[in-house]
């Protein structure tokens, strides 16, 4: 008798990520290769002076000169959180009596409230791939050596939901209908 509902893979044989080693602070993939993600903080190149975008671009120069293999950048795009501007807003109105405070803080929160729902934030990631754990963690130096004012840290959760949201690019960040920004 044939099995009709019979899963033929698994996540598992969908992706290559199986561990983080808290150690080695990587992700290990199913050859037993290890990947990284650091976080490189954005830049406003329109409101920089033309010397500083040129420090910019030999910093990145140097990066793509001294770092010997592959890298992967990742740039996704989050909605604005103001979750605690509103709860503080929230909160203000609750305990305030003045009607003229109270409509004031209204369209604040309206205000908050339309950024949530049509501003984007960009973030930027570098993802860095090794044979081991040692040849890691001197492609991490290298990194952090050329770019260095720009690199950022990053904790394992973090690092994990970037991977969830690379892995699951269909998932929707915005309503499909943009509010008019209030006044």
């Amino acid at each position: 008798m044939k099995e009709k509902n019979k899963i033929h893979n698994t996540i598992l044989s969908l992706l290559d990520v199986r561990r983080y080693d808290g150690e080695i602070q990587a992700f290990q993939k199913e050859d037993s290769t290890y990947f990284d993600l650091l976080q490189i903080s954005g830049r406003d190149l329109n409101a920089l002076r033309d010397e500083d975008v040129w420090y910019d671009i030999r910093v990145h120069t140097m990066l793509y000169r001294t770092y010997p293999d592959d890298l992967k950048w990742i740039c996704p795009t989050y909605p604005t959180d103001v979750s605690e501007q509103q709860r503080y807003w929230l909160h203000k109105l609750k305990t305030t009596h003045s009607p003229v405070f109270r409509q004031w803080i209204e369209t604040e929160i309206a205000k908050l409230e339309w950024l949530t729902e049509n501003r984007a934030d960009k973030e930027y990631y570098v993802m860095i791939f090794a044979k081991n754990g040692e040849e890691l963690r001197e492609r991490r130096n290298t990194v952090q050596r050329c770019l260095k004012q720009y690199v950022q840290e990053i904790s394992a959760v973090k690092k994990a939901r970037i991977l969830e949201k690379f892995y699951n690019q269909t998932e929707q960040l915005f309503p499909t209908q943009r509010k008019e920004e209030p006044v």
